[in-house]
């Protein structure tokens, strides 16, 4: 007999431990629409929403790299740009005017030398 009132002694202290614990658990889904419910009521920030309405007007603002490009052709085109090529070609018949003889340069090194 001392078994079975232990036995139902022990059952008993379980279940007085356990209901208060299991009673006052926190429904997760109550507080879960209440935090939502709360979030729309302030006055925060839609993140989400703030998001979408970025990225649109991104789109709106967003540079045509095309337009931009053909635009800069244009302009190089129109600008008043040496032609390296005329430039060269002056360097070239300036070298050429000016270029020294070296036989010439020989001729008198040689002539200074005979006459030492």
């Amino acid at each position: 007999m001392k078994r079975f009132t232990s036995s139902v002694l022990t059952a008993v202290l379980t279940i007085a431990a356990i209901a208060p614990a299991a009673l006052a658990a926190p429904k997760f889904d109550e507080l879960r629409r209440a935090n939502l419910e709360q979030k729309q009521a302030d006055d925060k920030p839609d993140f989400d929403e703030l998001r979408r309405e970025n990225l649109d007007q991104k789109e709106e603002h967003k540079p045509s790299f095309d337009e931009l490009r053909r635009a800069n052709l244009e302009q190089k085109q129109a600008d008043d740009k040496p032609d390296f090529d005329e430039l060269r070609r002056e360097n070239l018949d300036q070298k050429e005017e000016h270029k020294p003889s070296f036989d010439e340069l020989r001729r008198q090194n040689l002539d200074q030398k005979a006459m030492s």
